[in-house]
């Protein structure tokens, strides 16, 4: 996942927490963020995140994906199969 934030966004992610893969597995382990991925294979093609701690959500999607509204579908799934800020 930390390389598909690489690859989209080059060093400007506003949270730099997505480009460490220990970082990405303790903000879940602790509950802080519910990740979801969208995959092909072994390839990591996008991340949506709830991220409880923060003022929003984190998500990244490679270019293949970046068309017809999947950012828009990706973070609605997010909202209805993870939860609402709310529900921590």
């Amino acid at each position: 996942m930390s390389r598909l934030f690489q690859e989209v966004y080059g060093d400007i992610y506003a949270q730099p927490d997505v480009y460490l893969p220990n970082m990405i597995s303790q903000h879940n382990a602790e509950g802080r963020w519910q990740s979801i991925l969208a995959m092909d294979g072994a390839r990591v093609l996008g991340h949506a995140a709830l991220c409880r701690d923060l003022p929003s959500n984190t998500a990244g999607l490679h270019d293949d994906l970046q068309q017809n509204a999947n950012a828009t579908r990706t973070h609605r799934y997010v909202d209805a199969h993870i939860g609402s800020r709310s529900a921590a």
